[in-house]
């Protein structure tokens, strides 16, 4: 109610501010679904950055929050930012071995091969946090997807890996 009314009276929905950017940001983050409806339709930046989670879609990402992201991805947020800051939403998603809202992004057409600037893609990051399942469903989504030199960078991960242990 209270958002709403602010809104009526003429804020700015794309105010600013420095840890969670717009009050989307803020909103998405916490899974507050009425307050992005809301503030997506008073015009909203869907892709507005965020100091805490850039992009917008990397913290619903980082929850499994599947309806928030479906919900962003519905009203125009680029599914493959962030490689640029951090990392994107499927980075996220998979390293947080969130496999609805892996499949998801997938299926709106995330790129499996993008990398972030700290880390690598999201089949990496799947292995690197310890989910080996995720990683066996990225794989076995669309592996064609799935550049050779990241098969191969996964695979011997897994040869080390198994060395290791003997």
């Amino acid at each position: 109610m209270g958002d709403s009314l602010l809104i009526a009276r003429g804020a700015d929905a794309n105010a600013q501010n420095d840890r969670y950017g717009n009050a989307l940001c803020g909103a998405s983050l916490q899974g507050h679904r009425e307050t992005v409806r809301m503030l997506l339709d008073a015009g909203a930046n869907v892709n507005a950055q965020s100091k805490l989670y850039a992009p917008i879609l990397r913290g619903p990402s980082s929850f499994g929050d599947e309806e928030m992201v479906r919900m962003l991805l519905d009203a125009g947020a680029d599914i493959n930012e962030g490689a640029v800051t951090s990392r994107t939403a499927l980075q996220e998603a998979a390293s947080l071995g969130h496999e609805n809202v892996v499949r998801l992004l997938i299926a709106r057409g995330a790129d499996l091969d993008e990398r972030g600037t700290w880390y690598g893609t999201a089949l990496q990051e799947a292995r690197r946090r310890g989910h080996s399942q995720m990683a066996q469903v990225l794989l076995e989504m669309e592996p064609d997807l799935i550049s050779f030199k990241v098969m191969v960078e996964y695979k011997t991960a897994l040869i080390v890996e198994h060395q290791m242990l003997l």
